[in-house]
């Protein structure tokens, strides 16, 4: 059902949801599973084999992992894919709720 609140959201708008929502809503998801599971950002990078700098970049939203990246993620993070895009659906209904692009260096909660 979630699923289906995201979808209902992107075909009012017409049009695949804005960069700006997608890269919020990783990194509000990145973040939330990573306290979630306890771990540091540095833990985290680590048990990613991802330099510590690149993980604070993710969760700032300065970078854009590739699908190899967030494998390695949710298997540090100890979930599975389908746990990952429950959050990641809830994150991005949150992140087109709050509208326009924010300022990257908000991104962090």
């Amino acid at each position: 059902m979630r699923f289906q609140a995201v979808q209902d959201i992107i075909r009012a708008a017409k049009a695949p949801p804005p960069q700006h929502a997608l890269r919020r809503a990783f990194t509000l998801c990145l973040r939330n599973l990573r306290r979630a599971g306890g771990m540091s950002q540095e833990t985290l990078a680590l048990a990613a084999a991802l330099d510590r700098g690149y993980m604070s970049g993710l969760e700032r939203g300065k970078h854009s992992p590739t699908l190899e990246t967030i494998y390695r993620l949710i298997t540090a993070l100890d979930i599975t894919l389908a746990e990952f895009s429950e959050e990641y659906e809830r994150c991005l209904r949150r992140a087109l709720m709050q509208g326009g692009p924010e300022d990257e260096n908000n991104f962090a909660e």
